[in-house]
C-alpha cells in the first residue's frame, strides 16, 4: 500500500486507505463509517494509517465484530468535504463503490440540496430532528 496526504478541516494527514462515507453500512451489512447520517451536511472518514499488509486481517475482524474504532491505526474525521494527493511520483488509485474511479488527486464533498430524497416522516424525525 502507497501512503498519500488527505485534508480535511483544514488539516492534513498521511494515511494508506481511506473509506468516506455518508452512511453507516459499507458494502451491505459490513459497518465501517458507524457515525456518519446520509441526512448530515458532512461525510465520516475512515482513515487506515498503516502499510503493514499483515494488519488488513485485523481491521478485517474489527468490522465484522463491529470493532474498528478500536484499532489504534484506524481515524475517524467528521468533514464536509475531503481531498487525496499522491506523493510526487506515485501512482494511487481510487476506488468509488467497488469500481475503478481514477487516481490521485480525488476529491469529495457534500453538495447541499443536490438530490431531493423521499424519506418516511418518522425515519427523517428519528435520525435528524432538523430536517422536514
Amino acid at each position: 500500500m502507497v501512503p498519500f496526504s488527505v485534508e480535511a478541516n483544514g488539516h492534513s494527514f498521511r494515511a494508506a486507505q481511506v473509506i468516506v462515507g455518508r452512511t453507516k453500512h459499507y458494502g451491505g451489512p459490513f459497518s465501517i463509517t458507524t457515525g456518519a447520517d446520509l441526512l448530515s451536511d458532512r461525510f465520516e472518514i475512515a482513515a487506515f494509517t498503516t502499510t503493514n499488509r499483515f494488519r488488513f486481517p485485523s481491521h478485517m475482524l474489527a468490522v465484522w465484530l463491529s470493532r474498528l474504532h478500536r484499532q489504534r491505526d484506524v481515524h475517524f474525521v467528521h468533514a464536509s468535504q475531503v481531498r487525496c494527493h499522491a506523493d510526487p511520483g506515485s501512482t494511487v488509485y481510487v476506488e468509488i463503490d467497488g469500481e475503478p474511479a481514477g487516481k490521485l488527486p480525488f476529491g469529495f464533498r457534500i453538495v447541499p440540496d443536490a438530490l431531493t430524497l423521499v424519506v418516511p416522516e418518522n425515519e427523517t424525525r428519528a435520525r435528524s430532528p432538523g430536517v422536514h
